[in-house]
């Protein structure tokens, strides 16, 4: 006879997970240029490959000097500008009285044109519209010296610095290169197949959730994520759907961020729960999804099964077996329907009654 190892059929309810790989991306990234011209003054210590900012933190200072001196010229201006509206307004009050008196003595009614005219309408106009123009030349100069200081953002990591004390910079310039160190993105390749089984965000509930295992060593945290979006395009090979993990770094709580932005990462997707199914080691399940059965007369069943997921090293059976029935969880050379078998552990097992115990149920 045979002798084979067996485990006893159970049924619960499995938590399924879909294991995958994906690449890190910022979700928040910026060049960071000037608003302005100018010549840098100071940088921040902190704008160094690797620093860390926060949002309206200095990063840059322009030299001042020549904004501040268009500033004096435009509020001169303005001051001329107040100055000249002030005349005419009262230029405008003659006009207006001298205008009625005319009318009054001559008994004569005049055309709109000439009425315009004789009460400086157009020089009022043109005071009020100079006035305006040096107020917003005004405006101008006093966000143009604010912008001789360049703060940060947002909260940020630096990944490129390209500016010193001293340079001269336009505002095609690139200073720095920043990304957001508040949330990063983890964009995974699931088949599309394993859609159905992933919860994707809707307006009242959040996506599937998701860990994540960095890859700069075993130390590292394992960080949680949630899916965020499904992306509408597939992969290159157009056999993958894509889907956006969002991982919120604040979990780290002032920790090193471990993700690297372009590394592949491990990510490990919650599914949907396999109600009351069988779980057997990857080994018992063959290829044609069949299973080993002992008969409770000892001989060999072949029994066909639903294989509803396979994981790293179980498959999972949602019909086809029943509680209670033994399933050879070892390997038979040539296993034929009726054949006599001999269960390891028990009497019929001559070669060693207590070498080998019967396999208990697996756990998680």
């Amino acid at each position: 006879q045979t002798l084979v190892q067996v485990q006893t059929v159970t049924r619960e309810d499995v938590d399924m997970y879909i294991d995958t790989m994906g690449t890190v991306l910022p979700v928040q990234e910026l060049a960071l240029r000037p608003r302005i011209n100018g010549t840098v003054q100071w940088v921040n210590p902190q704008l160094v490959p690797g620093g860390m900012v926060t949002r309206g933190e200095t990063l840059l200072k322009l030299d001042p000097a020549d904004y501040r001196l268009a500033l004096d010229r435009s509020r001169n201006a303005l001051k001329q500008a107040q100055m000249d509206l002030q005349l005419e307004q009262g230029s405008q009050a003659v006009a207006r009285r001298e205008y009625d008196l005319v009318r009054e003595y001559s008994q004569k009614s005049f055309a709109a044109s000439t009425e315009e005219l004789a009460l400086r309408k157009p020089q009022l106009a043109k005071a009020v519209a100079a006035e305006a123009v040096a107020r917003a030349n005004q405006r101008q100069a006093e966000l143009n010296l604010e912008r001789t200081r360049i703060t940060a953002p947002f909260d940020a990591l630096v990944l490129e610095q390209q500016v010193a004390p001293g340079a001269q910079v336009t505002s095609q310039s690139t200073l720095a290169k920043l990304v957001g160190r508040e949330h990063y993105w983890v964009r995974v390749a699931v088949p599309a197949t394993e859609l159905g089984r992933i919860s994707l965000p809707k307006a009242d509930q959040p996506g599937a959730e998701a860990e994540i295992f960095p890859s700069t060593g075993s130390g590292s945290p394992v960080l949680g994520g949630r899916v965020v979006r499904l992306l509408a395009d597939v992969d290159s090979k157009g056999l993958m759907a894509r889907l956006l993990i969002g991982v919120p770094l604040e979990q780290l709580q002032g920790q090193p961020v471990p993700l690297l932005l372009g590394a592949m990462v491990k990510v490990r997707l919650k599914g949907s729960k396999l109600q009351q199914v069988s779980k057997l080691p990857q080994r018992a399940v063959r290829a044609d999804d069949t299973v080993l059965l002992v008969s409770p007369e000892g001989t060999l069943i072949i029994q066909p099964v639903n294989l509803v997921w396979r994981a790293e090293e179980f498959a999972y059976i949602s019909q086809g077996l029943e509680p209670g029935q033994q399933v050879i969880v070892s390997t038979v050379a040539s296993p034929i329907a009726g054949m006599p078998v001999n269960i390891r552990g028990t009497r019929g097992d001559k070669g060693g009654k207590n070498k080998i115990r019967k396999q208990e149920p697996a756990s998680d």
